[in-house]
């Protein structure tokens, strides 16, 4: 009965390491993902050059 059980806890060792792997894996390519597309700021092709702008309308 004793290997029974603990192929029985090995098991369930496995699944939870490989549900924590994939777990470790999501929030790594949802940071990738978010670094690379929301938190990036936009550039878009027809932004003006910040040295033409006047600062001076931005400063108290």
């Amino acid at each position: 009965m004793k290997l029974k059980s603990r192929l029985v806890k090995n098991e369930r060792r496995r699944q939870l390491w490989k549900r924590h792997s994939r777990n470790i894996v999501d929030r790594r390519n949802k940071w990738f993902y978010l670094t690379e597309t929301c938190l990036r700021p936009v550039t878009s092709p027809n932004a003006p050059d910040p040295e033409d702008l006047d600062f001076k309308a931005f400063k108290d």
